[in-house]
């Protein structure tokens, strides 16, 4: 069944430009975004990176350039290049983001496109492509990964999977040994590009697996081969992992306090995690950084979400042979089993939208390939057509809507509150930015009306401490501080009042007592980058003073 050809237009250059020109005008406001939550840990409160140049080689590939002890390279080595070209400034970074967005857009195009050649269903391939890819596109999932600085390495991770299993498909389909050779070197290099980029680079492990088992099922005399190979291949990516996995325990070894769990309850939890993601896939309508979500939940909605989900996946990985149904049924699965916490406990929020970034080609895969066939009766081709118009209007219009969220962490965190205002974690961080932001009236409006910020004790003091400290009242802010610090001693809690106390005794002139505080923070077990960081050039800049002839060094 051959396409129309305006159609079929769609699925190639004129529509792929089409729709590269959509995501720009969607996309254009996020350049004027700020740096949000993690994004000054990398590029302002960080003594690291900036030290580093494109050439310094061991200091990227062998050291982390951040204090979250988190080492990729790649990403680390595009975010050396980029502060040198822009510094302090947001708008060059949010540039290339929106930049290395298009390039994985183009990947995505060519690895449907791949498929969709592998494909001998009676399906016309077109509608399938261009649908699978304006769902891709056009998601407000990708927000937090495209106006969110951070996401870069998620951006980097999808364009270098995308072009290793690009590789990976002609490398198994090819019989000319001089086009291998290419092919196995390019595939290596993207393969590895990926780990470089982010860890969730092992679900590209398992996506690549499983193409070359539907392969060695068609033929079977080289399963020796591809075994071997794929051996020799990952053993770097394991010893990898093992470095960078002992890397970040060094750093953070004292955080070993997440919830304990039998494997059962890990199981459970595990399927709740991906059931949770299964619904932000199809009803992406409430968006924010991060969710609530209890690690000890039962058989919940979450559970049968996940369990019905993946029972409806694993069926068509087995019951079809369309290679787009069973490609798009094994990204999501792939995409979202390691961050399952099945095996192993996340340091981290259970839930986020970065992790569908890939997914969601699956899932445009999948809903491409039925409205495709459902299309095969000619009286609803056009209703069907019509539908997924609407579809890819709807989604593009959530994502322009979602991108003003990342604005500023005010934003980012009000958001989050107005959504879950029961989310304890919500009102907190809208306080912090608040604060952060000079706004101190909406902060004590917060105080009088939110209840979630009477509790812990240490919360109220800690933050009409910090305000008294920016308004010049010392004195009242070091009696608050102090007595929030305490608290969150007390309570097990990390003390937060720590930075604006030494801050308040050092503007009393009290530098010791300074110092005190601040060696309680860096000696803690429990390891908050940012303040750590803070805390320390703190410190620094007291010693350096200390030392000065007649000030007692």
């Amino acid at each position: 069944m051959k396409a129309k050809t305006g159609l079929n237009a769609l699925a190639k250059l004129p529509g792929l430009l089409l729709l590269l020109g959509l995501v720009v005008a969607v996309y254009i406001s996020g350049l004027g975004g700020d740096f949000v939550i993690d994004d000054r840990t990398y590029f302002i409160d960080n003594d690291l990176l900036p030290a580093l140049r494109p050439w310094s080689f061991a200091g990227i590939f062998l050291r982390a350039s951040n204090y979250w002890a988190e080492l990729l390279p790649v990403r680390d080595f595009f975010y050396v290049l980029q502060y040198q070209l822009f510094a302090d400034s947001p708008f060059g970074y949010h540039l290339v983001s929106l930049l290395l967005y298009l390039l994985v857009i183009v990947a995505a195009w060519r690895l449907v496109a791949e498929l969709c050649k592998l494909d001998d269903a009676d399906v016309p391939c077109f509608f399938p492509l261009f649908f699978a890819l304006a769902f891709f596109a056009l998601h407000p999932l990708h927000v937090e990964s495209v106006a969110y600085i951070s996401g870069q390495k998620d951006l980097l991770c999808a364009l270098f999977s995308f072009s290793s299993i690009i590789v990976a498909l002609r490398l198994l389909n090819t019989h000319r040994f001089a086009s291998k050779g290419r092919h196995l070197a390019l595939f290596i290099t993207c393969y590895y590009a990926a780990f470089l980029s982010k860890n969730l680079a092992v679900a590209t492990g398992l996506v690549i697996t499983f193409l070359g088992v539907l392969c060695l099922l068609r033929n079977r005399n080289r399963w020796r081969f591809f075994v071997l190979g794929w051996f020799v291949i990952n053993l770097p990516v394991l010893l990898w992992l093992f470095y960078n996995v002992s890397i970040a325990k060094n750093v953070w070894k004292g955080m070993d306090t997440l919830v304990v769990l039998s494997f059962g309850e890990k199981l459970v939890r595990g399927v709740r995690i991906m059931g949770e993601h299964f619904f932000l896939l199809v009803w992406p309508e409430r968006l924010s950084f991060g969710y609530p979500f209890d690690p000890r939940g039962g058989f919940d909605v979450s559970f049968w979400c996940g369990f019905a989900g993946i029972l409806l996946l694993v069926l068509l990985l087995v019951r079809s042979r369309s290679w787009n149904i069973r490609f798009g049924a094994v990204l999501i699965i792939g995409f979202l089993l390691p961050i399952s916490q099945v095996f192993y406990d996340l340091n981290n929020a259970a839930i986020y939208d970065r992790y569908l970034f890939v997914p969601v080609l699956g899932a445009g895969m999948l809903l491409g390939e039925g409205l495709s066939r459902l299309s095969l009766k000619r009286s609803l081709q056009r209703p069907l057509l019509g539908l997924a118009f609407v579809v890819l209007f709807m989604l593009g219009f959530k994502t322009s809507d979602y991108i003003p969220a990342y604005h500023s962490d005010v934003a980012v965190s009000e958001n989050s509150y107005i959504l879950f205002p029961d989310w304890k974690l919500t009102s907190f961080n809208l306080a912090v930015s608040l604060v952060e932001a000079a706004d101190f009236e909406r902060v004590r409006i917060l105080l009088d009306s939110e209840p979630e910020l009477s509790q812990p004790a240490w919360v109220p003091d800690y933050l009409l401490g910090w305000m008294a400290l920016e308004e010049g009242q010392e004195a009242k802010a070091v009696s608050s501080l102090r007595r929030s610090f305490l608290l969150a001693i007390d309570g097990g809690y990390f003390p937060y009042a720590a930075l604006p106390l030494a801050r308040g005794y050092r503007s009393m002139g009290d530098d010791l007592q300074a110092l005190k505080v601040i060696k309680y923070v860096v000696n803690s077990r429990i390891y908050n980058p940012l303040d750590y960081y803070r805390v320390v050039k703190l410190r620094e800049e007291i010693i350096q003073d200390l030392q000065k002839p007649g000030l007692g060094g």
